[in-house]
């Protein structure tokens, strides 16, 4: 018999420790230098090994000497949300072709900080 249903986050079910292993998962996204990144919802589930979440809120954007981050054309800032069902339409536009690294950051649901490394290559 079904008394009661919660939900857990990681860290009430594996403890602290998860939010120290947290603080060690980046994502990284990789494209060619001069182009832009998209995204999608299955970058954030598969990167962060996930089956499913709500929406995640950007906590760092890159410089503008780096680039624009893009949700439907939009520049996004910092403490944005975005529902998983709009991620298809973030985008990243390099500054410029020397462009080679960046990063911004993000909470998925609300949960500890994770930056996403963005890296172009010549080829």
């Amino acid at each position: 018999m079904l008394v009661g249903a919660f939900a857990l986050t990681a860290s009430a079910f594996f403890g602290m420790g998860a939010q120290i292993v947290a603080s060690d998962v980046k994502m990284v996204k990789c494209g060619l230098a001069g182009h832009k990144i998209t995204f999608t919802d299955g970058d954030f589930k598969s990167a962060l090994c996930i089956s499913d979440f709500d929406s995640l809120t950007i906590t760092k954007i890159p410089t503008s000497l780096e680039g624009t981050l893009l949700l439907g054309g939009r520049r996004v800032g910092e403490g944005k949300e975005i529902k998983r069902k709009n991620l298809g339409g973030l985008i990243f536009v390099p500054a410029s072709k020397s462009v080679k690294e960046c990063s911004f950051a993000f909470k998925v649901d609300g949960g500890s900080e994770i930056e996403c490394v963005i890296k172009f290559t010549d080829k």
